[in-house]
């Protein structure tokens, strides 16, 4: 499977191969986002990994734990 996002209205799906795809994945979509000027709740955003040695996730405005 290749690294893509999904979207429908305003949720965004990301899936990656790795959790160095996913961080460069998710930085994009948030400097990209702010070019538009919007902004991710980082209190709503989940995620899951199937890697044990995924704990989290860091963005400019926070970081994302499971």
């Amino acid at each position: 499977m290749d690294n893509t996002t999904i979207q429908f209205a305003d949720d965004q799906v990301v899936m990656a191969q790795s959790k160095e795809d996913l961080d460069y994945m998710c930085r994009k979509l948030q400097e990209k986002y702010s070019k538009w000027g919007l902004t991710m709740n980082i209190a709503t955003i989940k995620y899951m990994s199937l890697d044990t040695g995924t704990n989290h996730l860091e963005l400019d405005n926070g970081d994302i734990r499971i």
